[in-house]
């Protein structure tokens, strides 16, 4: 039998929360995805950390689901019908999860952000960064008019 124990979420749930429904809206976002919207929202990357106790708390509570290894929101939050364009939308699932807030002399990594999430090595998580500063490679590049070949 499940006690009902209120889960205590972090500002990085949220702000997790908000990358995945951002990367999977037309459908499940790969791990990288998921950093570069985080990325976009925050204009920082992710800890392993973060991620990790993150996606064990959100699917959990049933929040995101997984499937081989994408992610996507469930009904749970779409019916929140919260459309993600900016840190104000994280805001917003900050206070939709009662999270606690962002405090900048906060120890890192936070202790609430010891879980594990299965399947999700040091090696997962570097493979994810690296396809997604490859990509925002060669998209700064389009954006510069750099040809691939330029330097």
């Amino acid at each position: 039998m499940r006690e009902n124990v209120r889960v205590r979420y972090r500002w990085t749930d949220a702000w997790l929360l908000a990358a995945i429904a951002l990367a999977s809206r037309n459908k499940a976002a790969q791990l990288w995805q998921i950093i570069a919207s985080g990325d976009d929202l925050n204009h920082t990357i992710f800890t392993p950390e973060e991620i990790e106790s993150g996606l064990v708390r959100l699917t959990r509570e049933g929040w995101i689901t997984e499937c081989a290894g994408q992610f996507s929101t469930t009904d749970l939050f779409k019916r929140e019908n919260l459309k993600i364009r900016n840190w104000d939308s994280v805001r917003k699932i900050e206070k939709l999860l009662d999270a606690e807030p962002r405090n900048e002399n906060e120890l890192m990594p936070h202790p609430a952000n010891n879980l594990k999430y299965p399947g999700i090595t040091s090696e997962v998580l570097n493979g994810a960064l690296k396809v997604y500063e490859k990509n925002a490679r060669v998209e700064l590049n389009r954006l510069l008019g750099k040809s691939k070949d330029a330097k």
